[in-house]
């Protein structure tokens, strides 16, 4: 059991520092379910339900986004050709690639394709808020 220090100290770590994400998930209730959560956190999160629409959005705020969400899985434009296209526009893009396939290729993938970490659906939301603030603000992947 966490006392009320360490529980004290991971809500912290978990409030986020106001980047601004990007969010590429083409389910509905997860895509909305993020946003709250994300701007809960403090973060300001705009949002693409495929990757057309993501890599649009992304060109329109390049200069604001610090990160972007992406699902490996879209429909049409997959993840894998939406993150190669992120990295062209910039190079230096924080991508935290997200998918439900457990298959070491998926991640592997991503990661040696530009994407930053790795997330694996179903996540949690704490995961989910530590990987985002790790990546924001320490620009590496987190561990786990």
């Amino acid at each position: 059991m966490e006392t009320m220090i360490e529980e004290k100290e991971k809500m912290e770590s978990l409030k986020g520092r106001g980047g601004v994400i990007l969010a590429i998930e083409d389910e509905e209730s997860l895509r909305d379910y993020l946003k709250t959560i994300l701007e809960q956190k403090g973060h300001k999160v705009l949002l693409a339900s495929d990757g057309k629409e993501g890599l649009q959005t992304y060109m329109e705020h390049v200069h604001e986004i610090n990160l972007v969400l992406l699902d490996m899985g879209l429909p049409g434009m997959g993840g894998t050709e939406v993150l190669a296209k992120l990295v062209t526009i910039n190079p230096s893009v924080k991508v935290i690639s997200v998918s439900g396939y457990i298959e070491p290729e998926v991640q592997s993938g991503a990661l040696k394709n530009g994407a930053i970490d790795f997330l694996p659906k179903p996540y949690l939301m704490d995961d989910l808020l530590i990987k985002v603030n790790h990546t924001l603000w320490e620009g590496a992947p987190t561990t786990g």
